[in-house]
């Protein structure tokens, strides 16, 4: 499980060629209120979309359809940003396909300690182009004492009392790993 509740296994670098299989988004305590959260200004957000567009980060963008069926995750590269709309590139070439008939509701920037998330509206999905328009105001949460560092390739395998589970280590704290 990833840093913002997913199931999936992660990549060190931006690949929009890859095939992204779009996840189950499970942590829904990410996105309510709390009261202890710090707003960010459309005009932060921005930057932060225009450094990670820069640096070759990535974004993830949640993805809903109705309130019965669960959220999806997909990663993105983002474009250059300059005003309320925003361009990104979802990850595999055939990701905009497997989104019929859902939309974009947040974007999660994760930096590894806290994370932003910004409510979104959909402006126009073209094969794996998104376009998106960004809030006036968004939310960062801190959640983490130690910083996440991603890892790439590490194969492992975890046994506690009688259970025995193989994996592909995500990323991992002084704390924790997942």
């Amino acid at each position: 499980m990833n840093e913002n509740g997913a199931k999936t296994a992660s990549s060190a670098s931006f690949n929009p060629k890859s095939s992204a299989i779009p996840v189950f988004f499970q942590n829904k305590d990410l996105l309510s209120i709390t009261g202890e959260e710090k707003n960010i200004t459309r005009e932060q957000l921005i930057n932060k979309l225009n450094h990670l567009n820069f640096t070759n980060g990535e974004i993830a963008v949640i993805f809903s359809d109705s309130e019965n069926d669960p959220d999806i995750l997909i990663k993105a590269h983002p474009q250059p940003c300059l005003d309320d709309s925003f361009t990104c590139q979802l990850a595999g070439a055939d990701a905009g396909a497997s989104l019929a008939g859902r939309q974009p509701r947040h974007i999660l920037i994760d930096d590894g300690l806290s994370v932003i998330v910004a409510p979104v509206t959909l402006l126009s999905l073209q094969k794996n182009m998104l376009r998106l328009k960004l809030p006036e105001q968004s939310l960062i949460k801190t959640k983490r004492l130690a910083k996440r560092r991603p890892c790439s390739n590490i194969e492992c395998e975890i046994s506690q009392n009688s259970a025995s589970l193989r994996g592909i280590m995500i990323d991992f704290t002084p704390n924790a790993f997942s």
